[in-house]
């Protein structure tokens, strides 16, 4: 069966005529001089196609191509999911175009459904056939009977009807084809599989099978991000200048999982958040921007460990106040939430004792209400941290802007290229270095005062190039490490 996709006004006839008899469905004449409006009712094909010029009875019937091709494949056309009771028939008309050729058969076959296999097709059988020698180029009235091996059961079958032959070039014409004593059993909606085994427990439009959240009527997919393993956050703190340029003052693992309903609209965002090494003595916070994002778009921010700093204002719904797009601030003083061991920095140095990193999951609720439904597309998540409790000195990554109660003051100071007319944001002046790293993948971090640019050969030319050139910088595989300056 071939995967089809419907047209909406095939499809609303299409349901009319199930409604008033699954016998017409499990009929075809050609007649609508449209493959489409057949394959829309379920029947596929292999080469035949509608033809106005040979034709049986009407102004169309079915005509395959030429039936040398001594294969059950070679032209076919193959019925709908049905169910058979005892006493059902087969019946067409049939001749070829032409005499010319050694022989010509129609053999017919069929199909129980088998959901590990493609198109659901399970072991062929076949069960009749009509040949001819003398080929016939009149019309010939064939009547095959339903073989007792598919009639009432509760199983599904579909039936094939080969086309074929060998020698010359005649082609077979079909039409009036008609299975009679069954039930129609497909569901055109759900790209034809048998109704029987379509389950949708929480009648969402997606089937259980495909659904992750089958019991909810509300979700239906997972999207996962990265979609293996986890991703990296790293941070220099000493923006606007370069400082040690060690990368970390604030590293973070991360991982989400973007909840969507059936029509693939966003519910939920669920992030995890691993806190890794803090190579830093000062007290910073963590947040997201989501850009160009309506604050009123989220419901609800569920997760977040933040102590009440003095400079962070929340609204209702988990946002911070005062934010053009919205804004949750998952920590506001990292070192609140995982405490060095008696050294001055967590997690940097080879010889101090080692913390367990703390991990944070959020979860973040979308308004489904109409108007207000957001598409993947439209979600884009700005990570920054709030150095050292300074509500207006953001880190962004490159060309992330800023939130709107980040103070400019330090734009364009120190190492700072960041020039906002021109919307270019948090890359250094001299090699258009970055100050904080997003990687779709679990990298190392660098030791305490050890350049990154030491540890990450290539990554210089990464960030020289603008991102365009040595991509997998960071990968181990390539050999562009110095291990020894990694923790």
């Amino acid at each position: 069966m071939k995967t089809l996709k419907l047209i909406t006004s095939l499809l609303f006839t299409m349901i009319l005529i199930q409604k008033s008899s699954a016998q017409t469905l499990a009929t075809i004449t050609a007649e609508s001089g449209s493959r489409s409006y057949d394959q829309a009712n379920c029947w596929s094909f292999g080469t035949f196609s509608p033809s106005a010029t040979s034709k049986i009875n009407g102004n169309y019937s079915y005509r395959g191509n030429s039936a040398s091709n001594p294969s059950l494949y070679a032209a076919f056309i193959t019925a709908p999911w049905c169910k058979f009771a005892s006493g059902g028939t087969i019946t067409l008309k049939a001749k070829l175009d032409a005499s010319n050729g050694t022989f010509r058969r129609l053999v017919f076959s069929y199909y129980s459904y088998d959901s590990t296999k493609n198109y659901g097709q399970g072991t062929l059988v076949r069960f009749d056939s009509v040949s001819y020698t003398t080929i016939p180029t009149t019309t010939q009235n064939i009547s095959i009977n339903i073989p007792s091996a598919i009639v009432s059961n509760d199983k599904v079958y579909a039936i094939l009807i080969s086309a074929f032959g060998s020698g010359g070039s005649s082609r077979w014409i079909l039409d009036d084809i008609n299975i009679s004593n069954t039930t129609y059993w497909a569901n055109p909606s759900k790209n034809c599989l048998p109704l029987a085994l379509i389950i949708d427990t929480d009648q969402d439009g997606v089937q259980d099978s495909d659904d992750a959240y089958p019991q909810d009527a509300a979700r239906a997919y997972n999207n996962y991000f990265p979609s293996k393993g986890n991703g990296t956050l790293m941070f220099e703190d000493l923006w606007p200048s370069l400082g040690d340029y060690d990368f970390n003052d604030l590293v973070l693992g991360y991982k989400r999982n973007t909840v969507t309903n059936a029509s693939n609209k966003v519910v939920e965002i669920k992030m995890t958040y691993i806190i890794k090494a803090i190579g830093a003595a000062n007290s910073n916070g963590f947040g997201i921007q989501f850009d160009n994002l309506d604050p009123s778009k989220i419901v609800s921010v569920k997760g977040v460990k933040t102590k009440e700093a003095k400079w962070l204002s929340v609204s209702g719904n988990g946002t911070e106040n005062n934010q053009k797009f919205a804004n949750v601030i998952v920590f506001d003083n990292v070192n609140a939430l995982m405490p060095n061991a008696g050294g001055s920095l967590v997690n940097t140095n080879s010889g101090a004792p080692f913390v367990t990193p703390d991990t944070t999951q959020l979860t973040i609720a979308f308004s489904t209400d109409k108007g207000k439904e957001l598409s993947i597309d439209e979600i884009r998540i700005n990570p920054y941290i709030i150095v050292n409790q300074d509500r207006g000195k953001e880190i962004h990554l490159p060309k992330f802007e800023p939130t709107n109660l980040a103070s400019t003051k330090l734009f364009g100071q120190s190492q700072d290229n960041t020039k906002l007319d021109e919307k270019t944001y948090y890359t250094s002046k001299n090699g258009n270095l970055p100050w904080a790293l997003d990687v779709p993948a679990e990298i190392p971090y660098m030791m305490e005062r050890e350049d990154f640019i030491a540890g990450y050969l290539d990554f210089e030319k990464w960030a020289q190039s603008n991102g365009q050139s040595n991509k997998d910088w960071y990968d181990a595989a390539k050999g562009k490490r110095e291990n020894k300056k990694i923790y």
